[in-house]
């Protein structure tokens, strides 16, 4: 949704909140029928906060409907190569028809990432919105608890329905290299974060890009930590990445 709207909106531009953005259920940021809120403060809602309504009131402004919006979001779907997704709604919460794949899920976390503005937005941890109408002060707090005792978390996203259960698609650096997890339908209290914490932990101790030296057996010849493979030269003719053991 944020990515969609990043792409084809102006971030500073007004939005008027329908009555149907307002009444979206589940978590919310409180929006208020009739309020004009920017867009930016919209996406930072919907990503940091995962605020429903404020996803809607997105939607509507950029996509004219929220069918017309995701009618944009499968398009982008489509040219990502996320072939096992179809969207229906901006929020995520549960309706036939709106599936996806952890594999889907992780190309569409590359590409959002590579955004800047996207970026920035997931990796807070707390956003201030616009006073309501009445003067009620509306304050987000991220959903992704690994930010505030992950070393090196800086996103992305968690998600949480009755059929979809805890969702999570994380991301974290370290040393020059950036790792995503993918985690789908855990059950348990924080399971999800759990689950990334140990994806993560083996990711950075466990994998590492190796050189060879030509011919059988390979043998290792240095290790790195870099984030680029190892240039290849004359005396390295293959490139081989080991998993642990």
């Amino acid at each position: 949704t944020v990515l969609v709207a990043l792409e084809n909106a102006d971030p500073n531009g007004m939005v008027t909140v329908s009555s149907r953005a307002a009444a979206t259920g589940e978590r919310e940021i409180d929006l208020v029928a009739g309020e004009q809120v920017s867009l930016d403060s919209l996406l930072k809602a919907a990503m940091v906060h995962s605020a429903n309504d404020a996803a809607t009131a997105i939607a509507e402004h950029v996509g004219g409907s929220v069918d017309g919006f995701a009618a944009m979001m499968n398009a982008k779907a489509a040219e990502l190569g996320m072939t096992k997704s179809h969207f229906v709604n901006p929020h995520g919460l549960d309706t036939n028809g709106h599936v996806t794949t952890a594999r889907d899920m992780l190309t569409l976390a590359l590409a959002a990432m590579d955004n800047p503005d996207f970026r920035d937005i997931v990796r807070a941890r707390m956003m201030v919105f616009p006073d309501a109408p009445d003067g009620t002060r509306r304050i987000g707090s991220s959903t992704n608890l690994m930010l505030d005792d992950y070393d090196g978390a800086n996103g992305i996203k968690t998600g949480f329905t009755n059929r979809a259960l805890l969702t999570f698609v994380a991301s974290a650096s370290r040393d020059g290299r950036e790792l995503y997890a993918v985690v789908l339908g855990t059950e348990e209290r924080r399971s999800h974060f759990t689950a990334a914490r140990r994806l993560f932990d083996y990711g950075f101790d466990d994998l590492r890009m190796y050189g060879v030296l030509a011919g059988l057996p390979y043998q290792p010849t240095h290790l790195t930590m870099r984030p680029d493979p190892i240039d290849l030269t004359a005396s390295v003719e293959a490139q081989v990445h080991l998993a642990g053991e």
